[in-house]
């Protein structure tokens, strides 16, 4: 089984109306970043980090994938891989990224414990609204 899913597969469970916003939302935002090329779409989640990815998507919080892309960007990784893990945290941390190879990166990003429960309150109002 594969324990990883790609952003664009997240995407396809949420409704089609959403998830133009989504898309169209999280496109402005890497246009405003000059990271239009990298593809953030493509970005592999760790299946235990898949609820947090979906939770950002349909609260339109890009932050965090701005803060990936630009970190892919400034490391010449356009068209790499980028695989993803989040973790719920107590106190406030940085991204962390390795490159595990010459066309992958391993990507940590830290989720305080309220951000999440920010994120989740947000995807719930707005799936219900």
């Amino acid at each position: 089984m594969k324990n990883t899913l790609k952003i664009v597969q997240i995407l396809e469970s949420i409704e089609e109306k959403q998830r133009k916003e989504i898309i169209m939302t999280f496109d402005e935002c890497m246009k405003a970043i000059c990271c239009e090329k990298i593809e953030w779409k493509g970005f592999e989640v760790y299946t235990t980090s898949q609820d947090v990815i979906k939770n950002m998507l349909i609260s339109l919080s890009p932050e965090h994938i701005m803060a990936v892309s630009d970190i892919i960007n400034q490391k010449d990784g356009e068209g790499c891989t980028v695989k993803i893990a989040c973790k719920i945290t107590n106190k406030e941390e940085e991204i962390f990224t390795v490159k595990q190879a010459n066309d992958t990166f391993l990507v940590y990003i830290p989720i305080t414990s309220k951000q999440n429960m920010l994120l989740e309150e947000k995807a719930r109002n707005l799936n219900n609204g």
